[in-house]
């Protein structure tokens, strides 16, 4: 009976609602507009798009190194408006410095990868702009922000479509216009960015926070790497082919990712603010429970009518289904390691899963394809919430304090007695 009341009030805390409805649009959108970008491309072009999402976005986690997360985290607590401009400003710099490396490899490599500095660009600008608004508290802002940008998008690649299906116009890189129109959208929406940057070369208040951020990047690296660099290794050892699948997949999984999300989303700044917030947990949790059942009974009939080129993925988007609620789990925990500025050991969660999925889609890839890039997945997630869970316990609180006490008992210096001088001896 407690648990059904809190179920209650959690859907009565507005904030966490707009969370949600920003996510689901985030998903619900942006699997559209993947949906519309595989009925113009074949699975070889969509598997191009996802690489140059894939290594557009990399570069935007390189470069916002964790700050987005500490805007999160500390804007709630200090209202610090130059902490945020400096980063804004840093994130800039780190942009043009990692848009040279993609160049250099167009140009030397020729790999296909120009469309992904604008995607670069975009994504950092959009990944501060909202970071901003959680730490502000602005939910319902930040739900319009990604319900515009995802229309943008989808309006806009619907056109293209349309322009090339009606006109018989014909393009020799339509995955390039894609991807062009993909990346302006998230740039229009980052608008508030530009409005933030002060180039005065000022980092001060961003190096005061170094020792939380840094940590913290490595968490969003390995997250992004997560969602990015397993798509490169799948692309480079197991082909495009292997990776449209694949990756039409993860597009069902993004959107059954809405609950785990939002619940980050939502409960960083509320707990970095001091508020407790366990109705929403609870809630959380049975949600993601219905989203992981519905994902499991309803993919195979939503591809059979919209992608039936994409069969092979129908198992492929059930696997990854079951991943849901160790997800929710490890949100809601590594939210509460991020509010208690314990930046460290969220890092070791990430990197946990980081090492057993990667690991995962090398050993069991060759043997099982796609299923053996989801069981990997799963597994990962798994290993991810059972970590942030020990490392958000009280013993592990107790272990910490103890080890901290200990190594101050033993960096401690002796306290030496008064020295022995013989009789008659003069000292000073």
């Amino acid at each position: 009976m407690e648990l059904l009341d809190l179920v209650k009030k959690g859907l009565r805390v507005k904030g966490f609602i707009y969370v949600s409805v920003g996510n689901i649009a985030n998903g619900g959108l942006g699997f559209l507009f993947f949906f519309i970008a595989a009925r113009i491309l074949g699975v070889e072009s969509y598997g191009v798009i996802s690489y140059n999402i894939s290594a557009g976005f990399l570069g935007a986690t390189l470069s916002v190194l964790g700050l987005t997360t500490a805007i999160t985290t500390f804007y709630p607590k200090e209202k610090n408006i130059d902490f945020v401009r400096q980063s804004a400003t840093f994130t800039l710099i780190a942009d043009a410095v990692y848009s040279i490396v993609i160049l250099a490899a167009v140009l030397f490599f020729r790999a296909p990868l120009l469309p992904a500095i604008l995607v670069l660009f975009g994504g950092t600008a959009y990944n501060i702009s909202i970071s901003f608004l959680l730490g502000r508290q602005e939910y319902k802002q930040y739900a319009y922000t990604i319900l515009w940008m995802r229309v943008g998008q989808c309006v806009a690649v619907a056109l293209f479509y349309l322009l090339v299906a009606f006109t018989g116009w014909f393009f020799l890189q339509l995955e390039e216009g894609v991807l062009f129109l993909y990346g302006l959208a998230y740039l229009a929406a980052g608008y508030r960015y530009f409005r933030l940057l002060n180039i005065n070369f000022s980092f001060g208040e961003v190096y005061a926070k170094w020792r939380f951020w840094l940590p913290a990047s490595a968490s969003n690296i390995f997250a992004a790497s997560i969602g990015n660099i397993d798509k490169i290794v799948i692309g480079a050892l197991f082909g495009m082919s292997a990776l449209g699948n694949y990756h039409l997949a993860f597009q069902f999984l993004m959107g059954l990712m809405i609950i785990p999300t939002s619940l980050f989303s939502f409960l960083l700044p509320e707990k970095s603010g001091g508020k407790v917030r366990r109705e929403v947990e609870v809630l959380g949790i049975a949600a993601a429970g219905l989203t992981s059942a519905a994902g499991i009974i309803l993919v195979p009939y939503v591809i059979k009518i919209f992608f039936p080129d994409f069969g092979g993925s129908v198992g492929v988007i059930q696997m990854l289904s079951l991943s849901v609620i160790p997800a929710s789990v490890a949100y809601i925990k590594v939210s509460e390691l991020y509010s208690k500025e314990k930046a460290n050991t969220a890092m070791l969660s990430y990197a946990a899963m980081f090492v057993v999925y990667i690991a995962g889609i090398a050993l069991l890839g060759g043997w099982l394809q796609a299923m053996g890039f989801a069981a990997s997945y799963v597994i990962g997630q798994t290993v991810q919430a059972i970590t942030a869970f020990l490392f958000s316990s009280n013993k592990w609180a107790e272990w910490e304090a103890k080890r901290r006490k200990n190594t101050s008992r033993e960096e401690k210096p002796a306290v030496e007695g008064p020295s022995y001088h013989p009789p008659g001896e003069v000292v000073g």
